[in-house]
């Protein structure tokens, strides 16, 4: 077999990748960096430039299968071909607009970069493995570009996270949402598409999840069902760790969210301390959240009490108790007796049971006069 270059051996449009990664920084909306902000996250333009260019060959090598050649000379011609038009340089062009953040979801870009994939790799390109996936973006990107994924990580947190974006949403790709609402405003009793799997359904890739997530959500704000945001370092999710405290909640008739979740930049600064860390940041936005939310409030786990944890309490404590909301600490050590915890906890359901009352006569009275 006679050794083909690949792209990334001879060549890449680095000033475009380089911008389309600096970009990516002020972009939130549908980012996976919004679903936890993990310390160490690679930019997706620069692992979706690697992969394509580490997998499709190097066009103007003279050993390039001729078919894949002739793809890249029917690509767009940009800037880059208009220079000088060779099938690297269109490839090039093609390449800037792979990288830019609304290809993501541009089906028409991602299947062409799958086809060239499958052209310099015999229709059967390899699967990858990133042991150390971090925030999931290399084996996300190598999920978008149609490759078989696989991903570990020593953290928990990483684990959760590469859960949340290449295991769960596959299995639920192109399928409809099962709540009614949605179903049944988009698929009346007429002839047409078969709303399920496959080419003919109507919801393309996580469109389905995401209406559930939106309409489930809108069911527990409606019937006044509670959320606990329970904030914690990343290992407290280890149930080694937590010794089961989100099943305790959950038996309390209570849903369980993340402080990451909640955390959405509306708390007005500056504090009352130094705010320089993004895991105490995070808390502050999450409490913020809290206050404005009736039906959520926070619950945090602390585990050894330190200084800086110390200091991160009482201002988390400032913001909640500053609207009259509940801040309940947990000290979770290794002792696994729950007997304490669960009191705090019922405790806390005993004390919003209390409010909440309290505020329904009060707005009858209103009402009265």
């Amino acid at each position: 077999m006679t050794p083909r270059k690949k792209l990334i051996e001879v060549a890449l449009p680095l000033e475009a990748i380089n911008q389309a990664s600096a970009r990516e920084k002020s972009i939130r909306h549908g980012h996976p960096s919004t679903l936890h902000l993990w310390w160490a996250r690679r930019p997706l333009a620069a692992c979706r430039a690697v992969i394509f260019t580490s997998l499709v060959d190097d066009p103007d090598d003279p050993n390039a299968p001729p078919e894949f050649v002739q793809a890249c000379r029917r690509l767009p011609r940009g800037k880059n071909a208009a220079a000088h038009d060779t099938p690297r340089q269109r490839l090039f062009d093609f390449i800037e607009t792979l990288v830019q953040w609304e290809s993501t979801t541009d089906e028409d870009v991602l299947e062409t970069a799958r086809e060239l994939i499958r052209l310099c790799t015999d229709g059967n390109p390899p699967p990858l493995l990133d042991p150390f996936a971090g925030g999931g973006s290399i084996p996300l990107e190598a999920q978008r570009l149609g490759l078989e994924a696989h991903a570990s990580d020593l953290n928990p947190v990483a684990v959760m996270i590469n859960k949340a974006l290449i295991e769960i949403p596959p299995r639920f790709a192109n399928m409809p949402p099962v709540n009614s609402r949605d179903r049944g405003g988009l698929f009346p009793l007429t002839p047409g598409p078969s709303p399920t799997r496959g080419e003919g359904s109507l919801w393309k890739g996580a469109q389905g999840l995401a209406a559930d997530v939106r309409y489930y959500g809108e069911w527990m704000r409606e019937r006044g069902v509670r959320g606990i945001v329970l904030a914690g370092r990343p290992y407290h999710l280890d149930p080694e760790i937590n010794h089961g405290i989100p099943e305790v909640i959950n038996g309390l008739g209570m849903g369980v969210l993340t402080e990451d979740a909640v955390a959405d930049g509306r708390l007005e600064r500056p504090l009352r301390v130094r705010d320089q860390w993004s895991y105490h940041s995070r808390l502050y936005e999450a409490a913020a959240r809290v206050v404005d939310e009736p039906n959520l409030e926070m619950v945090q786990l602390n585990s050894f009490g330190c200084g800086v944890d110390a200091v991160t309490a009482d201002q988390v404590q400032e913001i909640l108790e500053g609207r009259g909301d509940v801040h309940t600490v947990l000290k979770i050590d290794e002792v696994s007796n729950l007997g304490a915890a669960k009191i705090r906890l019922r405790s806390l359901d005993a004390a919003i049971a209390e409010r909440e009352a309290h505020s329904e006569v009060v707005d009858t009275t209103r009402e009265l006069v």
